[in-house]
């Protein structure tokens, strides 16, 4: 039985490697026929990152929370617009909280076929610390999943 998924997830995190692996899920999406769908999650740490570099630590609102999602959402719509064609549109999901367990749920909840993921490559000390969002997605996914090395 060959293998050809129709509904493939592409993680993307904006890097060079999220890019690579975009344009890579894109063709094999046009090759057997399928969709695409950009998935963005913001990793609750992004909004404490965001947040203490407007000097808000202390002072948490809604406000710094919006203003990230705004920029995801703006960000997802241009790597989405890169990737569709006049007769092929690239659709986008975004969720809160940890990336390896958001895109699981996502592709459960939405029958994705195939995650496809980039990886920075870290090793050593930085992968020991920060980890592989790829490979918990790995982990966490119940169906295939291509770890692109870009």
């Amino acid at each position: 039985m060959a293998f050809s998924p129709k509904k493939i997830f592409v993680c993307t995190d904006f890097s060079p490697q999220a890019t690579a692996a975009a344009d890579a899920a894109a063709d094999l999406a046009k090759l057997t026929g399928g969709t695409l769908t950009l998935v963005h999650v913001v990793p609750l740490s992004t909004y404490v990152e965001f947040a203490d570099g407007l000097g808000q630590t202390v002072n948490w609102n809604a406000d710094v929370q919006a203003s990230v999602n705004a920029r995801a959402d703006a960000a997802l719509k241009k790597e989405a617009e890169r990737l569709s064609t006049a007769s092929w549109k690239v659709s986008t999901l975004k969720s809160d909280g940890a990336p390896q367990i958001e895109i699981a749920k996502l592709a459960e909840q939405e029958h994705a076929d195939l995650v496809v993921a980039g990886s920075h490559g870290r090793t050593g000390l930085s992968h020991v610390l920060v980890g592989s969002v790829a490979e918990g997605i790995v982990r966490h996914c119940k169906c295939p999943v291509l770890v692109f090395h870009g």
